[in-house]
C-alpha cells in the first residue's frame, strides 16, 4: 500500500482492530470503581477518627 492510499479512516479502522474492547471496559470501570472504593475506605476512616 502506498503512502497516498492511506486515509483516517484506514488508519482508524486498524487501531480498532488492536484494541481488546471488554478487556478496555473493564480496566476504566475497576480504576473508577477501585477508586470510589478507596475513596469512602478513606472517608470511613477519617470520619472515625473525628468522633
Amino acid at each position: 500500500m502506498n503512502e497516498k492510499e492511506i486515509d483516517q479512516e484506514t488508519v482508524w479502522n486498524e487501531h480498532l482492530g488492536d484494541i481488546n474492547v471488554p478487556a478496555h471496559w473493564f480496566y476504566i470501570f475497576g480504576v473508577l470503581g477501585g477508586g470510589g472504593l478507596i475513596m469512602l475506605v478513606i472517608i470511613a476512616i477519617l470520619g472515625a477518627g473525628a468522633a
